[in-house]
């Protein structure tokens, strides 16, 4: 219907290459129809006479070899070999200049290929290139692979016949992320370890193959073909040992899809404490001035104390009815792992004995990584800690007030005296005393 066609033509390998005349013909079409005299033709025969420019055509031929025994595994991180010739077609082949292209994609994908090296050659070549990971936005696993030539001097291309009877396969590379907070020694540890391939992809990702974990020198799992790439470890961590960071290794014995590897990181362990607390004396008059003293140590280790660690001491005194005040905060001193806390007493609080909490807050100015130490109740972990606890004593002051400022009576008869006894911190009644008239 368009009025347009195409006819395919096929040149003899020894065809020679020159300028060749030739000729395209239309034979005319004429319409018949019985009982009717028509002419000739409808349309008539027509000739057309034009030149072939017969040039070389490329002929390439090459091999595509991976690292090791199996040359289909192309292996990321290493060389791949292409080794072959460009040349022309003919009885008498000769070199042919050009680029020559390397391109994968994904088995039967129908994705775009992604292009590997672009090279120069002429005639005969022998490329080793290094197949970086990172120039490889490809899944592992089955490649479809294209080498094509593009000739310097004709607008005209070959590809390779690369098939070797074996599918080409990449063998990738796993990336390990450890996600892991502070652990703390004598409890089940709970580590995550995130699998990835090359190309940063992780959902989805199918990970054969096994995986052996070591803590601190010594084996503690193998995990072997996960369901996901997210693996979940569970190992008891002795109670022995001291606070700081240890190894902790990865290895993968490999798959069809993935090369064997070897990863480490670091698993910080923290450390229960103890503490000497005491408060300098028992009783302090209200609005005065006292001291809260002490030192922390390790727990399990008790000569050792905590030190070079920035640890945040906080003081909270609850009154009568459970209502926190805060009386102090400050410092550990990193030097000797030991504190001294000026406390001012409260002056709007009846003269008592208080509950003082003291709290030990390693997080906040903990390190990358997470603090070494933790408060924690050694009877019920890991439940929230019970904290240290002091008892202080406010000492204060007593109004007297008499029920009548002035009275008459009769000397000889009984007189009565109603006088209440206050508190002056909170105007409460004090209750039990006696009064001296």
């Amino acid at each position: 219907p368009t009025g347009t066609w195409s006819i395919e033509l096929t040149l003899d390998e020894l065809e020679t290459k020159t300028n060749v005349s030739a000729t395209i013909g239309y034979d005319g079409w004429v319409q018949t129809e019985d009982g009717i005299t028509g002419p000739t033709y409808h349309l008539r025969p027509t000739q057309t006479a034009f030149t072939l420019d017969v040039r070389d055509a490329p002929n390439l031929t090459a091999t595509l070899e991976g690292p090791g025994t199996n040359s289909s595994l192309l292996l990321l991180n290493d060389d791949i070999y292409v080794n072959g010739t460009a040349l022309t077609i003919g009885a008498s082949p000769v070199a042919m200049a050009g680029d020559l292209s390397f391109e994968i994609r994904e088995n039967n994908s129908g994705g775009e290929w992604t292009e590997i090296f672009n090279i120069t050659v002429n005639g005969a070549f022998n490329i080793q290139h290094f197949l970086n990971a990172s120039d490889v936005p490809v899944a592992s696993g089955p490649l479809e692979v294209r080498l094509r030539f593009y000739p310097v001097l004709y607008e005209s291309t070959d590809d390779a016949n690369l098939s070797t009877g074996d599918v080409y396969s990449l063998v990738g590379l796993l990336e390990f992320e450890v996600l892991a907070t502070p652990q703390l020694r004598g409890e089940s540890t709970n580590v995550l370890v995130q699998i990835s391939d090359h190309r940063g992809s992780e959902v989805g990702l199918v990970v054969p193959g096994d995986y052996s974990f070591s803590f601190d020198g010594n084996w503690v799992n193998t995990t072997s073909d996960p369901d996901s790439s997210l693996i979940t470890l569970f190992w008891p961590l002795d109670s022995n040992l001291r606070p700081g960071d240890y190894d902790f290794d990865i290895q993968y014995n490999g798959s069809l899809l993935y090369q064997p590897s070897f990863a480490s990181d670091s698993i910080r362990v923290q450390a229960e404490i103890g503490w000497n607390l005491s408060i300098l004396q028992d009783w302090t008059h209200l609005g005065n001035t006292t001291y809260i003293v002490g030192d922390i140590f390790d727990g399990q280790f008790t000569t050792e104390r905590v030190l070079g660690n920035d640890t945040i001491i906080a003081v909270t005194m609850f009154d009568g009815d459970g209502f926190p005040i805060d009386l102090a905060n400050g410092i550990l001193d990193n030097a000797t792992g030991e504190f001294n806390l000026t406390v001012v007493m409260p002056t709007t609080l009846p003269s008592n004995g208080y509950e003082v909490i003291v709290d030990f807050n390693f997080e906040t100015l903990a390190p990358a990584g997470g603090a070494y130490y933790r408060v924690v109740d050694a009877s019920t972990p890991p439940n929230p800690p019970t904290l240290p606890i002091l008892t202080a004593g406010i000492e204060s002051e007593f109004l007297l007030e008499e029920e009548l400022s002035a009275m008459e009576f009769v000397s000889g008869d009984q007189v009565t005296f109603n006088t209440s006894v206050f508190d002056v911190a909170d105007g409460s009644n004090v209750s039990d005393v006696t009064v001296e008239y």
